[in-house]
This record gives C-alpha cells, structure tokens and sequence, in this order.
C-alpha cells in the first residue's frame, strides 16, 4: 500500500505530540522518519518510529528538548543534550553551527547527554541546502566486532558529510562504518527476509543470513581493518572529547531500560560543523567545480551489470524525488502496526484507506 509523503509527515507529527512532544519537536521527528523512508532507508524510517514513541513514554528521552551550552568560542560549541531525542538535538546543533560558520566561517560542535539521532544526512542537508558544507560523526552502543575480533565493541558508528551543488542533488556521504546499519538487519527480521552475504556473524564469529542472530552475535565492519579503523576513531572523538560514553558503555536504544537502571539513558555523543564555503572561494566557483567532477563521474562507462555510477546521495535523492511524486509504499506489517496504534491514539490513520 501506499502513502504520500505529507499524509506519512501529518500522522507522524500527530503521533509524537501523543508521546508529549511540542508540536514543532514531534513535527521535527515526523521530518526524520519520513525523510529516512523516503531515501530509501527504512531501517531508520518506519520500522524504527515506535521505538522513539516508547523510550518518551517511559521517560528514557526528554521531551523538553532545550539544550545547555556548556563552553562556547567564536567557532566552537561544546553542548549538553539534556537527553532529548537525537534528532531535535540535531537539527538545532546544526542550525546553531550554520549562524557561527556565518560569523567565523567555521563551527565544530560537540554534543553529550543525547540519544539516537536517526539519519545524519537529516541534519547535515540544514547546512548544505544553505550552501555550506555540513559533517557529522556518532558513536552508537557496541553492535560490531573489530577487525580481527569476535566480540562486539564497536557501533556502527556513521559519518556522513554533505556539499551543495548547482546542477546536481546535493553530494550526501552517509554512512555507517558497518557493512550495513544494524536498523537495516532489524527491518529485514520484521519483514521475515534473509539477508545477505557478509552482513553479520552469530555469537561464534561464523558468518550468517538469518536476521535474528544478530541480537547474540554482530554486525562486521566495512573495508575489514578500514572500517574498523575509522569507527575506532569515531568512538574516541564522541565518547571523549564530546564526553559522551563510548560504545562499550553505552545503553542499547532497543532495550526497554526497565530492567537495569544503566541502559534508562545513552548519553550518545555526537560531533557536527559547518563551513562556509565563501570564506575561501566564491560560492559559484564551488558549485561549478563540483557539478563538473559531478559530471566527469556521470560520463564514466558503467560495468557490466550497472547502468552507470551513482555519486554519494544520488540513489537516495532519486528515491526521494519518486516518494514526493508517487508516494511510499508501505509493508503491510509496518502499516498495520500504525493503523492499530492510531485508533488507539485517536488519531487519523493513513493506512488502509478506502
């Protein structure tokens, strides 16, 4: 079945004013849902909506979502989460690093006392759709082994980076440092589907296809020792200088927190910036220079099995632009799930319309 996009962004922001929410924080989180849906990213999309409704019910997030700056430089934010929801504490860093990148050309931002922050490219689209050049970097709790390892200390622990274009989408690198998210590895144990090759191990470090393993064993990272590496730095840069935990402290965001006091709150910590891109060269001269290697990459002769070579971004703003005009298409499971809690709520369903 299908929903259009504003239909999925109403019922959404209703949805999360139920969990206590105001009614531009549960419009934000609507925004993150639909906007990881629409990219073709339903492991932080749907699959993932209930969960966030939960932990605010059961007091696990805050849903007085004001922010404390706890240092602050001409350049430089050192922020304090108060545990709101990642995705609001996201998007007002960001916004707030995108005014001093106005003023100083550059913000670096770190981020403590904060929870699950869905997509990066979320957050990181409010700088580059300004023009500017937005990062981001997340530790999450330990899901993936180290290279070389068998036991899972590491997150999945994504970086994404965004450029603005003139021509083209946005450039968007995001990405986690796993072959694949472990909400990827959930959405296909709720649909009932194997998954692919080289995904996961069990808890005997063997490779495995079924979904359900991944709760005793763990994801593997990109690149074997590349990805490792990098998602080893990643957790150093958020569970110490942003002073959240690292990954092998951290609670788990499925885990309900009633049954031991230290999983009630992550403490994820986070690292965003900005730069102004015209306080080295013209904005024009930019964007034309990235449209052309843009270009360069377009006309490249695709190998055999492909129909050509697809930038950062491209795959998900095509998925994107086909949600907008053709709507979303829904599984049935997921949409059930949705249709049931709206009569619950009292609120209008989207799903299983006459």
């Amino acid at each position: 079945m299908k929903c259009s996009v504003d239909e999925l962004l109403t019922f959404f922001t209703q949805f999360y004013i139920k969990s206590g929410l105001s009614d531009v924080d549960a419009a934000t989180m609507a925004g993150a849902i639909v906007h990881a849906e629409s990219r073709g990213v339903s492991s932080h999309g749907l699959a993932r909506a209930r969960m966030y409704y939960e932990r605010l019910l059961r007091g696990q997030l805050n849903a007085k979502t004001e922010l404390t700056i706890e240092s602050e430089g001409p350049a430089t934010l050192a922020i304090d989460g108060n545990n709101a929801p990642g995705m609001v504490v996201g998007n007002k860093v960001m916004d707030l690093c995108v005014e001093k990148a106005k003023q100083s050309g550059i913000c670096f931002a770190t981020i403590h006392n904060s929870s699950h922050f869905g997509t990066g490219s979320y957050h990181v689209f409010r700088a580059s759709e300004k023009g500017m050049i937005g990062f981001s970097i997340c530790n999450t709790d330990a899901c993936v082994v180290p290279f070389g390892g068998v036991k899972p200390m590491l997150g999945t622990n994504p970086i994404t980076i965004g450029l603005p274009t003139k021509q083209y989408p946005n450039v968007m690198l995001d990405m986690a440092t796993s072959v694949v998210s472990r909400g990827k590895v959930l959405y296909y144990e709720k649909v009932s589907k194997p998954l692919p090759d080289g995904w996961i191990v069990d808890k005997e470090g063997k490779p495995s296809n079924n979904p359900k393993d991944v709760f005793d064993g763990a994801l593997v990272p990109f690149g074997l020792y590349k990805g490792s590496g990098l998602s080893i730095i990643i957790d150093m840069l958020c569970g110490v200088l942003a002073q959240g935990k690292n990954s092998r402290q951290l609670g788990s965001f499925h885990s309900s927190g009633l049954e031991d006091s230290n999983t009630a709150y992550q403490n994820v910590g986070f690292c965003m910036g900005v730069i102004d891109i015209t306080r080295f060269i013209p904005f024009e001269q930019f964007v034309n220079g990235i449209d052309a290697i843009y270009g360069e990459f377009k006309q490249c002769p695709p190998a055999e099995g492909t129909e050509e070579v697809m930038l950062p971004g491209e795959i998900e703003a095509k998925q994107a632009q086909r949600c907008l005009e053709e709507g979303m298409e829904i599984p049935p499971v997921i949409a059930k799930e949705f249709h049931e809690l709206a009569a619950q709520l009292g609120i209008e369903s989207p799903f299983f319309k006459e």
